[in-house]
């Protein structure tokens, strides 16, 4: 049951998230932002000033979106492939955080995700509200690992040929990095509906292709390896979903179910908060039958079709904990 408080939330080098599994009433965000005026409040399922929809430094209004100086803005599509073949997660996990995504520049990609949310000092945030759909977080890597392990042995109707593995809001990009690196019978995509964090995830790209690890072209010798990072509205991104093997969403502060058949977002039924219907609804209509979808700390609705079929608590600083529910659309 949600519990009926309020915590300040204070953002300095790290973000500090108070365990969403039992709902949050209300947050009051201080930190000191980029962002001059505060924008309408919106989800992953349409536009705002600093989504892919809306590029190129121009807010809503015209006027001159704001614009992070390490990071220029690029295509709302990128695309490389992986020329190293297959390591072991040990050495991915060293590459990505020793190399590609270095503990130094952790308080760097924080200010990314805070620009992303477009928020101003002092806003008070509810626990539903769209843009907290916009928090940017580093869901351990390990963790990720386990709950897709799990997804990928539930599934029985794995596609013929390539598979192909969604990262749903892989913010800089660092879980479909490591992925691409380790999930060799996958290609890995991203969907990122902030422009400044999917330009971020391209200039991490861009630094993996320098140090030899993706290239531009790929391998003549071997099956190629894609890796591909998509920026929009995730209701845009039908053509990446409808084929997709596996999906993980990091969900922890996604908006929770206004349904009637849940209290503040919790399913008694289920014994799990329920994502914003809009979700569970728009995933059913894009995905294939048998199509594996892993979220945490919040489940999928299962009258959209959505078969709860296995959950596992994970470690995740962020949060304390974070419980995985793996999914399989029945259809």
């Amino acid at each position: 049951m949600a519990m009926n408080f309020c915590f300040e939330m204070i953002v300095g080098l790290n973000l500090l998230f108070l365990p969403l599994t039992f709902g949050l009433p209300c947050a009051r965000i201080s930190f000191r932002s980029t962002v001059n005026s505060l924008r309408q409040p919106n989800s992953l399922f349409g536009g705002r000033a600093n989504s892919c929809t809306s590029r190129h430094g121009h807010g809503e209004d015209g006027s001159s979106a704001p614009e992070n100086e390490a990071f220029a803005l690029s295509s709302n599509s990128a695309i490389a492939f992986v020329k190293e073949r297959p390591i072991s997660r040990a050495d991915a996990e060293s590459i990505v955080d020793d190399l590609l995504f270095p503990a130094r520049e952790h308080a760097r990609r924080l200010g990314l995700g805070r620009d992303a949310q477009n928020l101003d000092p002092g806003t008070m945030v509810g626990a539903n509200d769209p843009r907290m759909a916009f928090t940017y977080g580093e869901f351990p890597l390990q963790s990720c690992d386990s709950l897709l392990d799990i997804a990928i042995r539930m599934q029985k109707e794995p596609s013929k040929g390539r598979k192909k593995l969604v990262d749903l809001g892989s913010g800089a990009g660092r879980l479909v990095l490591y992925l691409a690196l380790t999930r060799g019978e996958y290609d890995v995509h991203g969907i990122e509906i902030s422009d400044i964090l999917h330009d971020a995830a391209i200039e991490f790209l861009e630094r993996g292709k320098d140090a030899g690890i993706f290239s531009t072209e790929p391998d003549t010798v071997s099956t190629p390896r894609k890796v591909q990072f998509h920026c929009g509205p995730a209701n845009s991104m039908q053509d990446v979903l409808a084929n997709a093997d596996v999906i993980f969403a990091y969900s922890t502060v996604w908006p929770t179910s206004k349904s009637e058949d849940s209290v503040d977002g919790f399913s008694v039924e289920l014994g799990a908060l329920i994502l914003g219907e809009e979700w569970s609804k728009m995933l059913a209509e894009y995905c294939r039958s048998g199509c594996a979808v892993v979220t945490t700390d919040r489940a999928l609705d299962p009258s959209y079709g959505w078969e709860l079929v296995d959950r596992q608590d994970v470690e995740n600083p962020e949060v304390f904990g974070s419980t995985g529910y793996i999914h399989i659309l029945r259809k």
